[in-house]
């Protein structure tokens, strides 16, 4: 992993984990369980999916990744069309 990779984003806000489930979203952000529509800081939790979560305060857009430094790629054989 890359030195980038495992220091904390910028104001020290880490995404942990995601927790999804039929009726509910939230999310581990630095230690701590933020349900969709709660604030970390001064930061609202309004979008949380599979592997980031997007945070807003007035025009203030952070996205947080699960994992960093990691981008997501279709597989060969799903390029192929293959199973």
């Amino acid at each position: 992993m890359s030195p980038a990779a495992s220091r904390p984003a910028e104001g020290g806000l880490v995404l942990q984990s995601v927790l999804i489930f039929p009726d509910a979203r939230s999310a581990i952000i630095s230690g701590e369980r933020v349900l969709l529509g709660q604030k970390v800081g001064r930061l609202r939790l309004v979008k949380v999916a599979e592997s980031e979560v997007v945070l807003l305060n007035g025009d203030e857009r952070r996205t947080l990744k699960l994992f960093p430094g990691v981008d997501k790629r279709p597989t060969a054989s799903a390029e192929r069309g293959g199973n």
